[in-house]
């Protein structure tokens, strides 16, 4: 057989190598991409959903029927994360982490934030050294206006005195 000159062997090696990169620049960018959607799907998928009891008295459940053992009764205004739903009900978490049942029915779409600390201030503006505008004890729920503010939530009081309270200081977000 033909022995290759040294020419065709170094273009089969350019060529080769050539081959190597290309399949390393598709693995590449594919990897990337797929980074990209996992990504994605994770800001997503932590992304919570909101709402809060729009009854003066909402029961809570063990399971999604009404013959299920009543667990709790959650206030109006009282802030709820929707784990999942039903048509008729929707599985929540609350402020304490416990997961219960309640009636569809029973949910707003409107947002409010409780406060988790003894006693939180809502300042005038987003800023430490702004005045205090108001107080709002633990357990207190305060509707949400804005949370684009940095670590500062805009908040509305029940008796219409509006604030920035600190993300950290409230449960909801």
């Amino acid at each position: 057989s033909a022995v290759p000159s040294e020419e065709t062997t170094r273009k089969q090696r350019l060529a080769h190598h050539h081959h190597a990169l290309m399949r390393r620049a598709h693995l590449a960018s594919w990897c990337r991409m797929v980074a990209g959607a996992l990504a994605a799907a994770t800001l997503l998928a932590s992304a919570a959903e909101f709402r809060s009891v729009n009854v003066p008295a909402a029961l809570l459940y063990d399971a999604p029927a009404l013959s299920a053992t009543r667990v709790a009764i959650l206030t109006e205004h009282y802030p709820v994360e929707i784990v999942s739903q039903t048509s008729e009900w929707a599985k929540v978490r609350d402020s304490a982490g416990q997961l219960l049942w309640i009636e569809n029915k029973a949910l707003s779409p409107r947002r409010t934030v409780l406060v988790v600390i003894h006693q939180a201030e809502a300042r005038s503006a987003a800023d430490a050294n702004a005045p205090v505008v108001f107080r709002a004890e633990q357990q207190v729920a305060l509707e949400l206006l804005d949370s684009g503010i940095g670590p500062w939530i805009k908040v509305r009081h029940r008796d219409g005195a509006t604030g920035y309270m600190r993300a950290d200081q409230l449960w909801g977000l």
